[in-house]
């Protein structure tokens, strides 16, 4: 499940403005690799919140 998790924050990053700005906040800090993992946490607690909210959730595509 964590593979699956860091593969499609990869994904993410390219169509969601908001964590692409996370990755690139974190790469200064780290290497891209666990910046990735910083970016999965990320999504995993948008997906809690949509399955607990019962709330679409809307991609930022804005930069």
């Amino acid at each position: 499940m964590k593979y699956i998790l860091v593969e499609v924050s990869w994904m993410c990053i390219r169509y969601d403005a908001s964590l692409l700005l996370a990755y690139k906040a974190a790469i200064k800090k780290m290497e891209p690799n666990k910046a990735i993992v910083k970016v999965a946490r990320k999504l995993l607690n948008r997906i809690r919140f949509v399955l607990k909210n019962k709330e679409p959730y809307r991609i930022n595509q804005g930069l």
